[in-house]
């Protein structure tokens, strides 16, 4: 991080709280993973989005910590985690790494889970075919198209030919949010770009796996949405571009109607970036009011 970048009290306060790193290996792959909590606690767990990583989450977890297990990782292909080979990169993949990461935590209770964007998708997949070992999943601003929509949108396109930069301020300096919104605190912003880069020959470059964009997912989460297997819930972020008013109606028509659902006003996709504070009273809430199967 940029050592001149003022830190607001709130994230200082947060990131004093550093998370237990650890690793588990799901099919070859090492999964890196971030605990924080006592382990006493009821869990929750954390899914970030497409070419994000876990510590997108770090500003976040250490207040949910306060009386809730939590954990987050790095999806394969993402973060500090390993890569496969482009083909394996599926939805169903991506279940058996959450539940790998479930299964090495060995927790108290089912946990609550949490997924963004494209982690929300993937809980989709999770929820309908392992979700009676789940408490509950909330899918964050996570919008589910039909095959027709999903091909017009090219999702990832953006991510497939990353750039390499000559020095890592270089490339802090080109970081950008996608899809496009307001950024949050600079020092937030300084270390979530930071933590995104790796080092390679030539440059810099970003830590995620273009392959990981390259392939298309046939799972169908458009069929799978309306019989999730356990407890769930929706949340909209307003502002935001990814479930804009036609995309949050076409998926509510998709679910179950006993779906619960609410939207967050004037919060944009990333919404851990420019309301954290916000994101942290809703998820503390959600989960403080969750009934939890036994």
């Amino acid at each position: 991080m940029t050592q001149d970048t003022p830190i607001p009290a709130w994230l200082a306060e947060a990131w004093a709280d550093a998370p237990d790193v650890g690793s588990v290996v799901v099919d070859g792959c090492p999964i890196v993973t971030y605990r924080w909590g006592s382990r006493n606690d009821p869990p929750i767990v954390l899914l970030h989005g497409g070419a994000g990583h876990a510590r997108w989450w770090s500003h976040i977890a250490p207040y949910l910590a306060k009386d809730h297990h939590v954990i987050a990782f790095d999806w394969s292909g993402h973060g500090d985690s390993g890569w496969r080979d482009a083909d394996d990169y599926t939805r169903e993949q991506w279940t058996r790494e959450l539940f790998g990461v479930i299964d090495d935590a060995d927790l108290n209770a089912k946990p609550l889970v949490f997924g963004h964007s494209m982690g929300g998708l993937n809980l989709i997949t999770a929820a309908y075919t392992r979700g009676s070992e789940l408490a509950g999943a909330v899918i964050l601003d996570a919008a589910v198209r039909t095959p027709a929509q999903a091909r017009d949108m090219r999702p990832g396109a953006v991510f497939r030919n990353p750039s390499t930069y000559p020095d890592a301020a270089t490339a802090q300096a080109r970081y950008r949010l996608v899809p496009p919104q307001p950024h949050g605190d600079p020092a937030l912003m300084d270390y979530i770009s930071h933590t995104s880069l790796r080092e390679v020959d030539g440059g810099w470059t970003w830590k995620f796996d273009p392959g990981a964009f390259k392939v298309a997912k046939a799972t169908p989460i458009h069929q799978q949405v309306g019989d999730l297997q356990c407890p769930s819930m929706l949340v909209r972020c307003e502002k935001s571009w990814v479930l804009d008013d036609a995309s949050y109606a076409t998926m509510l028509a998709m679910c179950d109607p006993s779906m619960r659902h609410l939207e967050i006003p004037y919060a944009h996709h990333h919404i851990m970036i420019d309301q954290p504070l916000a994101t942290v009273d809703v998820l503390k809430t959600i989960a403080a009011l969750w009934v939890r199967p036994a």
